[in-house]
């Protein structure tokens, strides 16, 4: 997921989950944990040559799993929240970085 991507969704998610606040964040390159391996000495393999229609696949892949996440209902502060037309739920269970501010 791109920076600019991550950083739209989270807004997103913040703002329809209202009295939310963000607690913690943490990110990392996808090249740090096999950075990590590494140096700590095991085999890293090289990888794969991929079809030239895996990035699309995969993208589109993402964005149904996306919508499809969108539509599960669920509890989020007692009720479920609209988000374009669909309905979400934010739950410090599912995002232990997002708390529920004031009563």
């Amino acid at each position: 997921m791109s920076e600019e991507r991550y950083e739209a969704i989270a807004e997103q998610l913040l703002s329809i989950a209202l009295g939310t606040e963000l607690v913690d964040e943490s990110r990392s390159s996808a090249a740090e944990p096999m950075d990590r391996a590494e140096s700590e000495g095991a085999a890293v393999l090289p990888a794969p040559e991929l079809d030239p229609a895996a990035p699309e696949a995969l993208e589109e892949f993402v964005r149904d799993y996306e919508r499809k996440w969108a539509d599960e209902s669920g509890p989020a502060a007692g009720d479920a929240r609209a988000v374009a037309g669909r309905s979400c739920s934010v739950t410090s269970e599912r995002m232990p970085m997002v708390r529920r501010r004031g009563p």
